[in-house]
């Protein structure tokens, strides 16, 4: 399977149904049972729900807007491909969305169906009367009397999808998180996206080997796109398991579980599980640590894909350190998301976000990232003011990302611009760049530089498990001596001056990023 074969997203299912059609594809547990779906049942499964969306928008005239609004398992990832290998467009929504959002979000999008989890039922009920949406599907097929997905398997059995598909057409909406303002709906089609499926190649090393059949784990929520290219899609193409983590309390147990040999994953959930094993080696100490490691992270496990957020380099050696591969790439959903990927043989470099992917052109502009791709999107759905600002006329995307690129062709981050603190005495300060000094900080569990009143004001929510085992009772004095050390290494004028701790974490989006 490769560019040449695979032209859009039906192509890409069906040779991955046809190649891999005995291997797993999709494992998920389901009250407390483990579901395996094979590649040629999921196709087949795929195909009915298709058919079904095919027949619907023959009446209609037009391609369909789908959305869903579920927990990963084999129900929401057939709907989404039924919906775009029908030449249709999905909608794949954030089930943390609230009513009012919702229903906002559904409206801007035109949506004409929607796929549900059953415990969604009242929420969704009220969103499309609001939006005006009329048919809704019931996602799970053994739950009560609702229209459901099953009865789409059931009337579509053995049909499968007809229709031409212009690889140029749209293939899926996904909106942004909105922490600014409103969210943007990013308009991807299948040339989009199967680009970025074969941007790049995977490495083998360190046990991992991507053209063997292994098992990934999928921890990120499939209404993002870094989820549905570097899980998904990736996983068609090499033939891989998709173990379904579904919620980040699970992940423990489907490490051990499951035991994947990779997983994509922003920093947070990487520190996380670092500073669960550094804890168990602090309370045994005599214990082996290659022992701690498969206990946490399952007996396979060699790689961690990093991106949505900085990854420290500190946390790459320790991770390297017990015999994990991890290093940090960089994209955006604007960029179907890979913009570069990392270069796993080249620790030295983990401090840069890697080299550009395939077909990827990047440069600097004004200390500004800005990309020219055939991944980048075809716009913003209905708003091309906000278009014209994130694409120039001659293609090139501005991710407003500040950075830089190394004589060797790695590309670093530095700040986001729309991020920079202004001082009055017109200093400019990019907050991450204060954050990500305190990254080998142990007691610094979440941190949040910002500006109030002219002074760099730091709000940090602190490792309380880790204070409590290292018997520091006052972790408010500890935290002050933490950011002197800090300050010590800044620029007068980007020294932080007011901290502020948290009782309770920050809250976080889906992915599991700071909001």
């Amino acid at each position: 399977m490769d560019l040449n074969n695979t032209r859009n997203l039906r192509d890409l299912l069906r040779n991955a149904g046809s190649e891999y059609a005995d291997r797993v594809m999709v494992r998920f547990e389901y009250d407390n049972h483990i579901i395996d779906t094979t590649y040629g049942s999921f196709l087949a499964y795929a195909e009915r729900v298709g058919a079904w969306a095919e027949s619907e928008a023959e009446k209609l005239g037009r391609p369909l807007h789908i959305a869903t609004f579920g927990s990963p398992g084999r129900w929401l990832l057939t709907t989404i491909f039924g919906v775009v290998i029908s030449g249709n467009v999905i909608v794949p929504l954030d089930v943390q969305m609230n009513l009012e959002t919702l229903a906002d979000t559904m409206d801007r999008a035109d949506i004409d169906c929607i796929f549900y989890d059953t415990e969604h039922t009242n929420l969704v009920y009220a969103a499309c009367e609001k939006a005006g949406v009329e048919q809704h599907y019931m996602l799970q097929t053994d739950r009560g009397h609702y229209p459901s997905l099953g009865d789409i398997y059931a009337e579509f059995e053995g049909q499968v999808c007809r229709s031409e598909i212009d690889e140029k057409s749209m293939a899926m909406i996904l909106f942004t998180s909105g922490t600014t303002g409103k969210s943007k709906g990013v308009m991807l089609s299948h040339a989009n996206l199967i680009d970025n499926t074969f941007c790049s190649e995977q490495t083998a090393g360190n046990g991992f080997d991507p053209n063997a059949p292994a098992n990934i784990l999928c921890v990120l929520p499939l209404h993002h796109v870094f989820c549905l290219n570097s899980d998904i899609f990736l996983s068609l193409r090499h033939g891989w398991t998709i173990c379904l983590n579904g919620d980040l309390k699970q992940l423990s147990g489907h490490l051990k579980l499951f035991n994947p040999i990779r997983m994509s994953a922003v920093p947070a959930i990487s520190k996380a599980l670092m500073n669960r094993m550094k804890l168990m080696e602090e309370q045994d100490p005599e214990r082996d640590r290659a022992e701690i490691v498969t206990e946490v992270m399952g007996e396979k496990f060699a790689r961690i894909t990093s991106g949505g957020g900085y990854l420290p380099p500190e946390l790459a050696k320790d991770f390297r350190d017990r015999g994990i591969e991890i290093g940090q790439g960089y994209g955006m959903s604007e960029c179907s998301p890979k913009i570069s990927v990392p270069v796993y043989e080249r620790p030295d470099k983990a401090a840069s976000i890697g080299k550009p992917v395939d077909r990827c052109e990047v440069k600097i502009v004004d200390n500004e990232i800005v990309v020219k791709s055939p991944s980048v999107m075809m716009g913003y759905y209905k708003d091309p003011e906000e278009t014209k600002k994130a694409i120039d006329d001659d293609g090139w995307l501005h991710t407003g990302d500040l950075g830089y690129i190394d004589e060797e062709g790695f590309i670093y981050l530095t700040g986001r611009k729309k991020n920079l603190i202004i001082l009055s005495n017109g200093e400019n300060v990019a907050p991450e760049s204060i954050e990500n000094m305190f990254a080998g900080v142990q007691l610094v569990q979440e941190i949040v530089v910002y500006g109030s009143k002219d002074v760099i004001t730091a709000e940090i929510y602190p490792n309380y498990p880790w204070a409590k085992e290292c018997g520091i009772k006052d972790v408010g004095m500890s935290l002050n001596k933490a950011v002197k050390k800090v300050n010590e290494k800044l620029a007068s004028y980007q020294r932080i001056m007011q901290v502020r701790v948290r009782q309770r974490p920050f809250p976080k989006t889906s992915s599991n990023k700071i909001n």
